[in-house]
């Protein structure tokens, strides 16, 4: 499954896009119990978008995609 999320300038820094990806991540696991791995790629440039994605407890697994589960 894979996460996407925009969020506009005057509201980053936050807390709030690092706090959607923690509960969208709990509901697609809840919801959706075949899936085991959740992915999501920000732009390379785009640090902050990276940094939520982290704090949110999602690993960078290689060729600019970040997950959060494990394969089974």
């Amino acid at each position: 499954m894979e996460l996407g999320y925009w969020l506009a300038a005057a509201h980053s820094g936050k807390g709030i896009m690092t706090e959607a990806i923690r509960q969208m991540v709990q509901l697609g696991f809840a919801e959706f119990p075949e899936v085991t791995r959740i992915y999501a790629s920000p732009f390379g440039s785009n640090i902050a978008s990276q940094k939520a994605l982290e704090k949110a407890g999602f690993h960078f697994g290689g060729q600019a995609a970040w997950h959060a589960g494990e394969e089974r």
